[in-house]
């Protein structure tokens, strides 16, 4: 039988260890804003901070980087869909889907030649003067269709944007088209180029919007320079037509305050 020390003893030894897990709990929230970082801790607790932490921190799932929290303050949105996601996309219609191309992650859409056109949004309508470039191969379309690549930008809620347009057949010819829409009351082309450009071939298009001018580069050559005052800021977003098969990547959005 236990005598009345060591009874004594049983029961000290019982609130102790009732009393530290408490008590480093409270240190890590009260103390250290319950972050893993304590200022200047008492030494005795630091090996099972350290501990506590480290299990904390091994435990947590690694957050995905954001596409507008790029280091580059000018920066507004990139996204190369390595990770397997789209973030900041948001799809209005159609099956979009990241893929392989050649070992490489891309986003890929197949607007059936029966459908209508499919799209997602990115972007603020606050955007006003900012630059975009992307990549962009079609893989095929139907000539029959309207097959064409549209990139809007400056769009608004009201039905009010400018775009730039890939025509892959029109009566023949392959279009690169400024345009505009205004209340939704349909296209109004600005500006127009012909443009060689085939099909399972990448190209890197660059559109850049300051103030009432608009700039459209293919793989660093200008092919549009024009100006329209009408539209002075939105969002932008991507657009393919019926009879498309496209594949995107590389997306950019940056400031262009110069």
């Amino acid at each position: 039988m236990q005598n009345e020390n060591d009874r004594n003893s049983s029961a000290v030894w019982k609130i102790i260890a009732f009393i530290i897990p408490i008590s480093i709990t409270l240190f890590v929230v009260f103390y250290g804003n319950g972050q893993c970082f304590q200022p200047n801790p008492p030494t005795w607790i630091v090996p099972v901070l350290n501990l506590i932490c480290t299990n904390r921190q091994s435990s947590t799932p690694p957050t995905s980087p954001i596409s507008t929290t790029n280091a580059n303050p000018k920066v507004l949105l990139e996204e190369d869909f390595n990770d397997g996601q789209a973030q900041d996309f948001q799809i209005v219609s159609g099956n979009w889907q990241i893929l392989s191309d050649n070992g490489n992650m891309v986003w890929d859409v197949n607007n059936p030649s029966s459908a209508d056109y499919v799209g997602v949004n990115l972007g603020v309508v606050m955007w006003q003067n900012y630059t975009i470039q992307y990549r962009l191969k079609m893989m095929n379309f139907v000539s029959n269709a309207t097959p064409e690549v549209i990139v809007y930008f400056r769009g608004d809620n009201l039905g009010n944007s400018n775009v730039q347009a890939f025509t892959p057949d029109f009566n023949g010819d392959k279009l690169i088209t400024f345009a505009k829409t205004v209340n939704r009351s349909g296209w109004q082309a600005i500006s127009t180029a012909i443009y060689p450009f085939v099909t399972q071939k990448w190209y890197t298009i660059q559109i850049v919007a300051q103030d009432n001018r608009f700039r459209i580069y293919v793989d660093n050559e200008l092919v549009i320079d024009t100006t329209d005052s009408q539209i002075t800021s939105g969002n932008t977003g991507l657009q393919v037509g019926p009879g498309a098969h496209v594949r995107f990547d590389d997306i950019l959005v940056r400031k262009d305050d110069s």
